[in-house]
């Protein structure tokens, strides 16, 4: 399975169309929230995404808000708001938990993240080729996703512990700028911040 991982694109639709032109080989797009800027055209920005003619899995940046992006994606048939949610195309599950910025503690996610690993879990013993996403926006703490000034880590410490004890094969998040293309390994999960550019990552 490929899959094309984005984020950040801010409202650049020099960069989506140049996105969707990537994603013609690819079986899904997962973008890691913040296609707008302070949800400027988002319906628009959402409307683009109907191009890429594959299952798109989105999260709220800090960006956007998960009311607003809900409501653009309620009449898609193809887009889908995976934040607080776990959404599964045949042997691939994405979970999803967006918005944020620099905290390191998640009271919100830690309220979820049970469900989102039993999710996990589950989809393993459906599939023998189960592949899991963690899609967020904010970088797990302490990787080279969260590194920015002088060593200065800005990531999400609920994540680590949600990485570590899932394993996920993929995490996928943003938000960090000078991060951008940056991958790390933790135990099995190949952690990456793709930035606007995109990567496509294949399993």
């Amino acid at each position: 399975m490929k899959l094309l991982i984005f984020t950040d694109t801010h409202g650049d639709m020099r960069a989506l169309k140049t996105l969707i032109k990537k994603s013609r080989d690819v079986d899904a797009v997962i973008c890691a929230g913040d296609m707008s800027i302070f949800e400027r055209n988002l319906k628009d920005i959402i409307i683009q995404f109907r191009k890429f003619k594959k299952p798109v899995f989105v999260i709220p940046g800090n960006h956007e808000g998960n009311e607003s992006l809900s409501e653009v994606c309620s009449d898609e048939e193809t887009i889908f708001n995976v934040h607080k949610a776990a959404i599964g195309m045949d042997n691939l599950l994405v979970v999803g938990h967006g918005g944020g910025g620099f905290v390191e503690n998640s009271p919100e996610f830690r309220s979820i993240s049970e469900m989102l690993g039993k999710q996990i879990q589950k989809h393993r013993k459906e599939y023998k080729s189960a592949i899991s996403v963690l899609l967020t926006h904010q970088p797990p703490y302490n990787t080279k996703l969260d590194t920015i000034y002088e060593g200065m880590k800005t990531g999400n410490k609920d994540y680590r512990k949600f990485i570590r004890r899932f394993n996920p094969n993929l995490v996928v998040c943003g938000h960090i700028h000078e991060t951008f293309g940056k991958k790390e390994t933790l135990k099995n999960t190949l952690m990456m911040n793709p930035g606007p550019e995109g990567k496509i990552i294949e399993f």
